[in-house]
């Protein structure tokens, strides 16, 4: 299943009646100071709420009987009416990134998940003329193209994988993402690392164990396959992982997970059987999803995505291509970074350790 999100031209009629609603326009409620008028036009103060709230009642207007996951709204600069302030393309596409973010957390499985597929989906969105469509899902796996007819509108692929090598398609870099973990932890004078994963058919887990691997591999750290092990993305899983990871080898020092459900459901069962972390074992995660790296007891150092570059580099892109540029097709992986909290231990001592490894090496 896959989430479409239209980047749509907004007639101006419609946008000024959903502006009314949303308190952006004469006739509204709660309106704003003007800041300019001119040329027909009136422009107020930004307000985020209420641009989302316009971008809403938008999407149902327009949109609302597809049931797709969301869309991303280029509002008419040039119509009469209400203006949201900034012009070009740098103003769409922060719009554009907003909406393309949120709904990256929702292909993420971060929340109500509304889908659309198929070629009947395809003709709607064409026929309510459409700029160009970006598509993301909840899994990077490669995936059969979108089906839309040639010269019609620009097609991207978001946190999603076109098996199309002519088709653009923006992911994290997974492999990097793990190397990234391995080497915080290795830092960190960890030297027995195990590592909790998802399933081995997603190809991000197979792409982040191996920049883990390298890692371990780089330092002259063996990799061992006892201590490795594959299962649900879940906290449970995370959970029962840790029973079998220590009844294989109890002198683990470090945990590379996954993902972050995995990591907290495996600091849950190491405080459980006494087992101090990160004194004794430190953690790492991976996705930097607030909800759950924020509430981890201690807080779960984790590896970003960094979703809202990838979102604003396929804002950005999508722009692009709806101007007429030729983009190169084919994967780009974008950079991750890691979030430093406790369950690695704090900064100085990380660095302390670091320091060590680095005069033993010397």
């Amino acid at each position: 299943m896959v989430a479409v999100l239209a980047w749509t031209h907004v007639p101006g009629r419609v946008q000024r009646l959903a502006a009314q609603g949303a308190g952006l326009a004469p006739g509204g409620d709660h309106q704003p100071g003007p800041l300019h008028e001119g040329a027909g036009t009136t422009r107020f103060e930004p307000d985020p709420q209420r641009v989302r709230a316009l971008l809403d009642v938008l999407e149902q207007r327009l949109f609302g009987d597809l049931g797709i996951a969301g869309l991303a709204l280029r509002l008419d600069h040039d119509q009469p009416g209400v203006t949201v302030p900034g012009q070009g393309h740098r103003a769409d596409a922060e719009l554009l990134v907003d909406r393309l973010v949120q709904r990256l957390d929702v292909g993420l499985g971060r929340g109500e998940r509304r889908t659309g597929s198929g070629h009947d989906l395809i003709e709607q969105l064409l026929m309510k003329r459409v700029d160009g469509i970006i598509v993301t899902a909840r899994r990077a796996d490669p995936r059969a193209p979108l089906e839309v007819p040639a010269h019609s509108v620009p097609v991207l692929y978001a946190f999603a994988q076109a098996s199309d090598p002519k088709a653009l398609s923006l992911l994290p870099d997974d492999e990097g993402g793990g190397r990234l973990a391995g080497e915080h932890l290795i830092a960190a004078g960890r030297r027995r690392i195990a590592h909790i994963t998802g399933p081995e058919d997603f190809e991000a887990v197979r792409h982040r164990s191996a920049g883990f691997r390298r890692a371990l591999e780089q330092h002259g750290l063996p990799w061992r396959s006892r201590d490795v092990i594959s299962g649900p993305w879940s906290e449970a899983g995370g959970h029962a992982a840790v029973a079998r990871l220590l009844a294989r080898n109890a002198r683990i020092d470090a945990i590379f997970c996954g993902s972050d459900q995995i990591a907290r459901g495996a600091v849950d069962a190491l405080r459980d059987r006494g087992v101090r972390v990160p004194d004794d074992i430190a953690v790492v995660g991976f996705d930097n999803w607030q909800v759950i790296a924020a509430a981890t007891r201690p807080p779960l150092t984790s590896i970003d995505m960094n979703l809202h570059e990838l979102g604003r580099q396929a804002g950005l892109r999508l722009l692009e291509m709806i101007d007429g540029k030729r983009l190169k097709g084919g994967v780009v992986r974008l950079p991750c970074s890691l979030v430093m909290r406790e369950s690695c231990g704090t900064a100085r001592r990380i660095e302390s350790a670091a320091r060590a490894i680095a005069r033993h090496a010397a």
